[in-house]
């Protein structure tokens, strides 16, 4: 039997709470490693050039940085993970053009919290680890975060972020792979 990584099984545990409160069709009901082959990769990937630790570069493909919030107990369980990265995804570049020296980011490319989980354990969690990316902005002498959600179910994901302390910069929509609905999104960005 194939070993399930820690961000899938944080990952799987999210699909159902989905489905539950109406938004099936953030992530869809088939697991990532599924439905995305190489999301794996881009685990390993992400975890990799965070473990190199090189110094925030505007736009850089190097510079990552990976975090996973866990209990004390033993052994430790995964409550939150939090991915940085120096670009912005491709799909959002009418809305949040590439980096400039003049008006630099940090983009929040994921941020989960594992349902499986007890619920005082992840309680705050993402608002923890928001907190972090805040420390890790301010740390690379940018002076905002951005990040893309998915803006379906009445926007609670966007007002979510709203409540974090981000605004909405434009709402974008990107062809669904195998259908032809699209995934709708929306861009945010705070300032530090």
């Amino acid at each position: 039997m194939p070993r399930v990584h820690t961000s899938d099984r944080v990952h799987y545990s999210q699909l159902p709470w989905l489905i539950f409160i109406g938004s099936a069709e953030q992530w869809g009901a088939i697991p990532s490693r599924v439905a995305t082959p190489n999301v794996s990769d881009r685990t390993k990937k992400w975890i990799e050039l965070s473990e190199q630790n090189a110094p925030f570069t505007s736009g850089s493909e190097e510079w990552c940085r990976v975090f996973i919030a866990e209990t004390k107990s033993s052994p430790p369980v995964a409550v939150a993970a939090l991915v940085l990265e120096a670009k912005a995804a491709g799909y959002v570049h009418e809305i949040l053009p590439a980096q400039t020296e003049d008006d630099p980011f940090v983009y929040l490319t994921y941020l989960i919290t594992n349902r499986d989980a007890g619920a005082e354990e992840r309680k705050g969690g993402g608002e923890k680890m928001i907190e972090l990316a805040r420390e890790e902005g301010r740390k690379a002498g940018v002076g905002r975060i951005c990040v893309d959600c998915w803006r379906g179910n009445g926007r609670k994901l966007v007002r979510y972020y709203e409540s974090q302390g981000f605004q909405a910069l434009g709402d974008f929509t990107v062809p669904k792979p195998g259908t032809e609905e699209g995934w709708e999104g929306t861009v945010l960005e705070m300032r530090l």
